[in-house]
C-alpha cells in the first residue's frame, strides 16, 4: 500500500481533546477485517459478482392540466430547448415518483421535454446506449443530482 495513505497530519487532530488516542506514536495505518479477510480489488470483485444486464423501463409523463395539454407530447415548436432524460434507480422510483413529475412538470415549463426512466444494473457504457436510440446524449452532458442527464434528441 502507498505510504500516502498511510500518513496522518497529526497537527490537525492533536488540539482536539476528544480524541483520546496519542496519534503521533502510530506509524502506520493498516487494514484488519475481524474476519481476517484481505482487501479486495475491483477486478477480484468482478470475478464473484458478475454485472447484471441493465434493464430500463420508460415511465409515463405526468398528466399536465388541461390548459397546458399541449405539453403532454413532444413537438419541437413547444419544446425549443430540446429533450431531458431523467434516469432513476429501479428500486428507489415508487418513493421518489411524485418528485420526478414534479421536475418533468417544472423543466416543461421552462422548454425542455422530460421523460422518466426506471434504471436497473448493467455498466457506465451501457447506460450511455440507452434507452435505445430514444435519445442521443449531447457532448458535455452532464449528471446532475445523480440522476438526471441532459440529453438531445
Amino acid at each position: 500500500m502507498p505510504n500516502e495513505f498511510s500518513n496522518i497530519n497529526v497537527n490537525k487532530v492533536r488540539h482536539l481533546r476528544s480524541f483520546k488516542i496519542d496519534y503521533s506514536r502510530i506509524r502506520n495505518i493498516r487494514y484488519t477485517d475481524k474476519d481476517n479477510l484481505l482487501p479486495q480489488s475491483f477486478s477480484e470483485y468482478v470475478k464473484f459478482f458478475r454485472p447484471v444486464p441493465m434493464v430500463t423501463e420508460e415511465q409515463a409523463r405526468p398528466v399536465f392540466p388541461p390548459d397546458l395539454r399541449y405539453l403532454q407530447t413532444y413537438s419541437a415548436q413547444q419544446f425549443p430547448k430540446g429533450k431531458i432524460l431523467v434516469l432513476v434507480n429501479y428500486e428507489l422510483h415508487e418513493a421518489v415518483k411524485s418528485s420526478i413529475d414534479q421536475y418533468v412538470r417544472d423543466v416543461a415549463y421552462e422548454g425542455y421535454y422530460a421523460e422518466a426512466w426506471r434504471v436497473k444494473g448493467g455498466t457506465p457504457a451501457q447506460l450511455h446506449q440507452r434507452p435505445d436510440a430514444c435519445f442521443r446524449c449531447a457532448d458535455g452532458g452532464q449528471l446532475a443530482s445523480g440522476m438526471v442527464r441532459v440529453c438531445e434528441s
